[in-house]
């Protein structure tokens, strides 16, 4: 009986710690995503520079922007990935005329 209960504990903690913090992000669809991408873009980047605001680039400029930023800064690619959701949520759309 004890051997069961210990053999449960066991397993329970190794399931319980062997889980990443990113495994949560990468369970999160990009809404979920959004209040820890503003935590970390507002934590991470104004140690070296004011913020930028968001919408002051369109989504087509943020990801080259991340990608420089990103050696700079020495933040993972997970938390990269999250930042970016956030900003592109809030970027300036690029919307082209058709003519």
């Amino acid at each position: 009986m004890y051997l069961l209960i210990i053999a449960s504990i066991l397993f329970c903690g190794t399931t319980m710690f062997s889980a990443t913090p990113n495994d949560s992000i990468k369970s999160q669809t990009p809404v979920e995503v959004l209040p820890s991408g503003k935590t970390l873009y507002e934590n991470s980047c104004v140690r070296c520079h004011k913020l930028k605001e968001p919408g002051n680039y369109t989504q087509e400029q943020w990801p080259g922007i991340m990608d420089k930023m990103q050696k700079r800064s020495r933040i993972t690619d997970e938390e990269k990935a999250t930042i970016l959701t956030y900003l592109l949520s809030e970027a300036k759309k690029d919307v082209k005329t058709i003519e």
